[in-house]
């Protein structure tokens, strides 16, 4: 299963607008199936990351494991992009993958 810059972090605090936790909790029901996950920037991976992790912490009896966790990703688009307020990125530059065991 795959997200690109799929930007988790976005909706965290506006409950009413967030699609991605119901879609996410859907996904940590599925044992074994790899989630994989991109962002613009090191930061975007991170906070998405971080939002994975909560969200399957609470759940009881729910373990992932990460195959890879905000890293560079060898797939990501050579083009940059420029943001006028945060300068160049790339589509999908960063990657985390994971599955719930």
């Amino acid at each position: 299963m795959g997200a690109f810059n799929a930007g988790f972090h976005e909706f965290e605090n506006q409950s009413h607008s967030n699609t991605w936790t119901k879609t996410l909790n859907y996904f940590l029901k599925t044992k074994r199936l790899p989630i994989a996950f991109t962002g613009y920037t090191k930061d975007e991976i991170c906070r998405d990351s971080e939002i994975i992790k909560s969200i399957a912490s609470s759940k009881d009896n729910l373990q992932i494991e990460f195959i890879t966790e905000k890293e560079i990703n060898a797939e990501a688009s050579e083009k940059p992009r420029m943001d006028p307020e945060d300068g160049v990125y790339y589509l999908n530059k960063y990657i985390s993958c994971f599955y719930c065991k």
